[in-house]
């Protein structure tokens, strides 16, 4: 029987073949059987030998100019259920040319439009930030931002497919709130089909959750937003009312979440509770029948009011 070592010694060397690939000159993406990812020359070779023999350890070095990357190799290999020490060398040969992707994107080709409104400029910046992590989170390198343009009432972004831009539309309704709308558009006409272009709409809500809104002498706290949908607390009423974002467009901001103050608890009788005004450090008497350890309020018409923003989910 021969020992692993004198295998090693006995088998020998082979070569690995030279690889041609094209390189996007605009994004870094690859082509070997098909346009790729962008990758590193170490992955790449790595890769182009693992596609010629199962490496068990393998040293890389590189040299030579963009074009024509020398890559020296050095490991141990199996072949045939043996070891194989060897080593040698082969050529990345790299041209450019741009990919399908690029080649749209820099005609300036989109089928969709998702416009961004509404909110806060804080509000749309987290929107603009989300739908490009979805983009990039996508698994077809055909889905991609062609442009985004700032706009005076938020962001336009053009898409490369439509239904993509409509998933996405309803990804950022279900995760931020917002209403939806979609139109469409006749653009052109190709071997004698229709060709129309979408613009998905999302406007978002002019508040948050736990936010206290105003209508009237009526005041309501922000209890959870969920696409179109909205959950309000009643202060005068003392119960739950459900309405869509359109219908809350006469409310007001009577006080934003971050700015709903706590009351220091002094002391209870019954179902008063005497408190620190955090307005004006003074001592005022609440009605608070719930008991609760911790009592947020704001002023109104100099009166505090207890705001249960423990409901808010």
């Amino acid at each position: 029987m021969i020992c692993d070592e004198c295998k090693m010694e006995k088998e020998p060397k082979f070569e690995i073949k030279n690889l041609k690939i094209k390189k996007c000159p605009h994004c870094g993406s690859i082509f070997l059987d098909k346009w790729i990812d962008p990758m590193d020359e170490k992955a790449i070779a790595t890769m182009h030998i693992k596609n010629s023999v199962e490496v068990k350890d393998l040293d890389l070095s590189f040299s030579g100019d963009f074009y024509n990357r020398k890559v020296k190799y050095k490991g141990v290999f199996l072949k045939e259920g043996q070891s194989i020490e060897a080593d040698g060398s082969f050529f990345i040969k790299v041209s450019l040319s741009s990919c399908p992707q690029c080649t749209l994107k820099r005609g300036n080709y989109y089928e969709a439009i998702l416009q961004l409104r509404g909110g806060f400029k804080d509000d749309l910046d987290n929107a603009l930030s989300l739908s490009h992590e979805i983009v990039n989170n996508a698994k077809s390198r055909e889905i991609f931002i062609t442009r985004t343009e700032k706009k005076r009432e938020g962001y336009d972004l053009l898409l490369s497919d439509k239904q993509f831009a409509r998933n996405m539309g309803k990804k950022l309704i279900s995760d931020l709130g917002g209403v939806y709308s979609e139109t469409s558009h006749l653009v052109g006409r190709k071997e004698g089909r229709e060709i129309y272009r979408i613009t998905v709409s999302i406007r978002l809500p002019f508040f948050h959750k736990g936010d206290l809104l105003k209508k009237k002498n009526e005041f309501y706290l922000v209890l959870k937003i969920k696409n179109n949908d909205v959950i309000l607390y009643d202060l005068n009423e003392k119960n739950t009312v459900r309405k869509k974002i359109p219908e809350l467009e006469d409310y007001q901001i009577m006080e934003r979440r971050e700015n709903i103050k706590e009351a220091i608890l002094l002391y209870r009788e019954g179902n008063t509770a005497y408190v620190l005004d955090p307005y004006d450090n003074k001592e005022k008497a609440l009605i608070d029948k719930d008991a609760k350890e911790k009592l947020f309020v704001v002023k109104i018409d100099d009166q505090l009011i207890i705001v249960p923003i423990d409901l808010v989910s």
